[in-house]
């Protein structure tokens, strides 16, 4: 199993790039934000996750070890391939991902092409309790989960904000971020300073 390759890229296309790891040229599928940022001739790491299907082997490259652990994340929902869940990964970014999997934010999911609204619902619910995915790899995260009830006044927060029309996962960043520093705070008061933040009141 390959875990990792560094070497020279010799090729980009669409969806994938060749990489030259000692005169060996490996075909893997990244993230379109990956794809966007490499270069012909440029020598560049990737975090590998190989995925053997039907005699078929297939390479995913992440230019992060805590964007791969998220990807295996995703795949472990049923419905959700390797191509689906690169293309979630392509249409958002990780913490972006992660908020949303913590918000219940079956929307942001549902914006992804290819993602029905079954399948949305399917990965916000089999992942929101995966404490995998709140290990400290993105800033926000540990602000999010300071305490478990925290948590839960932080996405009553979100759905409140969300009725509003703003985005569930956006409101519930924010109102995690307060409740941080401010425990303490009511409900009433936290929708209130969420809101204020979100609009830059």
């Amino acid at each position: 199993m390959i875990g990792k390759l560094t070497g020279e890229i010799c090729l980009i296309e669409s969806e994938q790039i060749i990489i030259d790891v000692a005169g060996v040229g490996y075909v893997l599928n990244i993230p379109s934000s990956a794809l966007a940022a490499v270069q012909i001739g440029q020598t560049k790491s990737f975090w590998v996750f190989t995925q053997v299907k039907e005699g078929e082997i297939t390479l995913f490259g992440f230019t992060s070890k805590e964007e791969k652990q998220l990807f295996e994340a995703l795949i472990t929902v049923q419905g959700v391939g390797g191509k689906v869940a690169l293309a979630i990964l392509s249409s958002m970014t990780p913490t972006m991902v992660t908020a949303a999997i913590i918000a219940q934010d079956i929307t942001a999911f549902k914006r992804v092409s290819g993602i029905g609204p079954k399948l949305a619902a399917r990965i916000v619910n089999e992942l929101k309790d995966k404490k995998a995915l709140v290990t400290g790899a993105y800033s926000f995260i540990d602000a999010a989960t300071p305490l478990e009830g925290s948590q839960s006044m932080a996405l009553d927060a979100a759905s409140v904000l969300a009725n509003l029309g703003f985005v569930r996962s956006e409101a519930f960043k924010t109102a995690a971020e307060i409740l941080k520093n401010d425990e303490q705070i009511s409900l009433e008061e936290l929708i209130k300073k969420s809101l204020s933040q979100i609009t830059n009141i």
